[in-house]
């Protein structure tokens, strides 16, 4: 009787434990969601302009793609450039820079960026990510 109090208990211990690791595990996760959409979020001022980062490697044949532009209304497009990595290293990962201008109107908008092969047609991006955008 004892072995099986003992197993209970130790059931018990492993549930409880398990719980705790999956509760703090939701956590971790929400709080890096966020923490993802806080940083998807730009704050700009009329007339000012803006450039969105992103880690890019053009030699895989993939290059990041405007696929949802922000509002003509409040956002113009200025232009876009493939920066290398700071060091020579062939085949290395850079950084494109899009760059943009918040027009003289206050309001927000969306800017979906896709990260794809474009020659690919059916395959799915490899990455996605949306800017909110919000012009005061």
């Amino acid at each position: 009787m004892q072995s099986h109090t003992k197993n209970t208990r130790f059931f018990f211990m492993m549930m409880l434990a398990l719980f705790s690791l999956g509760n703090s595990i939701a956590k971790e996760c929400a709080t890096q969601q966020h923490q993802q959409k806080q940083k998807n979020t730009l704050e700009v001022k009329k007339g000012e302009e803006f450039t969105i980062s992103l880690d890019s490697n053009p030699s895989t044949g993939y290059s990041w793609h405007m696929t949802n532009p922000p509002s003509k209304y409040l956002i113009e497009f200025v232009g876009s450039e493939h920066k290398p990595p700071k060091k020579g290293l062939i085949g290395a990962s850079g950084v494109e820079e899009w760059k943009f201008k918040a027009l003289n109107k206050t309001g927000n908008t969306f800017i979906e960026m896709k990260y794809y092969r474009p020659w690919k047609k059916d395959v799915p991006a490899a990455e996605t990510k949306t800017y909110k955008v919000y012009v005061k």
